[in-house]
């Protein structure tokens, strides 16, 4: 009967760390990240505040609440119907929003107008507009 031969695995000495230290580092890091958020926050409500209003027609696309996050900062913007008053950064995010669902409707009406769509030759019409 044949025997196999263990070879023995090189041991890797691997070095101890200790638990409570290394979770003293990660809360250290953690409340240096806490405090930069907290300063990006500080600036946007120190920005310029903009008047917007989201109204109920746009609750297919966004919901009860259009969510805007910039830089881990987030808004919520009611579309009721009625005017917020929000940072300059975060309505333009919103405003741009707005006129892409605008321009989505615009561009379905377009093409649903049967009538006009009609051409003498294929390709007369733009019917999709091009960036």
């Amino acid at each position: 009967m044949a025997t196999k031969n263990k070879t023995q695995q090189p041991t890797i000495d691997t070095p101890v760390i200790d638990a409570s230290e290394l979770n003293r580092t990660l809360d250290n890091k953690v409340k240096v990240l806490e405090q930069k958020r907290k300063d990006v926050v500080a600036l946007y409500k120190a920005e310029k505040k903009v008047a917007v209003q989201g109204s109920p027609m746009y609750r297919p696309y966004f919901g009860n609440t259009m969510s805007i996050v910039i830089n881990g900062v987030a808004i919520y913007v009611p579309m009721d119907g009625q005017r917020y008053e929000i940072p300059e950064t975060f309505a333009a995010v919103f405003l741009d929003r707005i006129s892409r669902i605008d321009e989505q409707l615009n561009m379905r009406k377009r093409m649903a107008a049967i009538s006009e769509n009609v051409e003498s030759y294929a390709g007369e019409k733009c019917l999709i507009k091009r960036v």
